[in-house]
């Protein structure tokens, strides 16, 4: 069932549903041939066509006027409806139309429900990840992190001095700091990691994959690309993060979540703009 519904499919799942397309088109063809010739199928014709709608609008299109023109191949053979075969070509190009038209209204609606889940999962300012979402990809990481033995590391990023950002220069310019910030972030991130902004000036960044090690160079890196562009915009901000690496993988995310915030206040109080590193310890909130 998630084939058929779920519009953002592999390689692997769209070539199966291509052949299972085919197959139930012919065998839908098949069946008219032997229904005779006072017996429509066109309704059963519409079965391939919304399955080949969920693949992509292109290969529903052409299975639509696949469809028709097998249709009219039928009624041809069976001698069917119409006694001068210029009218065939009437119910050809109805047929067609009304087919394309179905696959049409179903691959938009297939893109509405594609549109609103990624807004549901998207922070309509930055265009980030959400709270929500990222608690949902951290479950999913966490399953893998324990399944396949990897460590897991997350940051947590609050700017420091937003609020006075949005007081003297307001909040469009608050607006401009946090996307500048993301963007940065998704410049220098990898693509397995994933970014998301948690509320207010607090991100997060989720680096599965990624040891005690490896979170250094990745955070230094980032937070030197992020001031990079505060410096050149001359925003008076700067960066508390704090970093917690999983070798030990917890069975709550909202766990790893508290414990790097944990670690980030640890910097606020400390004078602000610097990293605080830990490793993950299940007998203490951190370890540093």
């Amino acid at each position: 069932m998630n084939l058929l519904l779920n519009g953002n499919k592999s390689k692997q799942e769209k070539y199966i549903l291509r052949v299972l397309v085919i197959l139930v088109l012919f065998l839908t063809a098949i069946l008219d041939s032997f229904s005779g010739s006072e017996i429509r199928f066109d309704l059963v014709y519409v079965i391939p066509i919304l399955l080949s709608a969920t693949i992509n609008r292109r290969f529903g299109t052409s299975v639509a006027i696949f469809s028709a023109l097998l249709a009219i191949s039928v009624d041809l053979y069976l001698h069917r409806f119409h006694s001068n075969r210029i009218y065939y070509i009437w119910d050809l190009i109805s047929r067609g139309t009304i087919f394309t038209i179905i696959v049409l209204l179903r691959s938009n609606l297939i893109d509405s429900r594609q549109k609103e889940s990624e807004l549901a999962r998207t922070d309509p300012l930055t265009g980030a990840m959400n709270l929500r979402a990222f608690k949902e990809q951290l479950e999913i990481e966490i399953y893998r992190a324990s399944r396949y033995c990897y460590p897991l590391t997350i940051a947590y990023i609050d700017i420091d001095n937003f609020k006075t950002i949005n007081d003297t220069l307001g909040h469009n310019e608050g607006n401009r700091v946090l996307c500048a910030v993301v963007t940065a972030i998704d410049k220098h991130s990898r693509k397995s990691d994933v970014v998301a902004r948690l509320g207010g000036d607090e991100f997060a960044i989720l680096l599965p994959v990624t040891d005690r090690e490896d979170s250094h160079t990745v955070i230094n890196s980032i937070q030197g690309h992020m001031m990079d562009e505060v410096r050149k915009n001359r925003w008076d901000v700067t960066f508390s993060i704090g970093v917690l690496t999983c070798l030990e993988i917890p069975a709550d995310g909202n766990k790893m979540i508290e414990t790097a915030d944990t670690l980030m206040y640890m910097v606020k109080q400390q004078g602000k703009n610097s990293i605080n590193y830990a490793l993950y310890n299940p007998n203490f909130p951190y370890k540093s």
